[in-house]
């Protein structure tokens, strides 16, 4: 194997150790559950601003919020929180908002 100069391996390291260090450390694939968590969570709030803008136009036709029932009967089926969780609509205000813990939409 070819050795590196080695003012070129200074370089070189002298640029991947800080853009290490700055990234918080090695890629977050090195945690296959981490990568899993951070999946269902993007998934979820999507989920949620989907089920949102249902709700929205549920809103906009009748006048009033309504319960995922209600959206569902109005939209067609709605997305499953990843996680196994479950979501719940607040027909007072229309937030949607998830069990697991990954936020509500429309977020704060």
């Amino acid at each position: 194997m070819r050795r590196l100069p080695a003012g070129l391996s200074v370089l070189l390291l002298s640029v991947l150790i800080p853009a290490c260090i700055s990234s918080g450390g090695p890629a977050p694939s090195m945690n296959p559950k981490a990568v899993k968590d951070s999946a269902s969570a993007t998934a979820c709030r999507a989920n949620m601003k989907a089920i949102h803008a249902s709700q929205q136009a549920y809103h906009a036709q009748k006048g009033s919020y309504g319960s995922l029932q209600d959206i569902e009967r109005f939209s067609g089926p709605l997305p499953r929180e990843p996680a196994g969780g479950s979501y719940s609509i607040d027909t007072a205000t229309g937030r949607v908002t998830c069990s697991v813990g990954h936020g509500s939409a429309p977020e704060q």
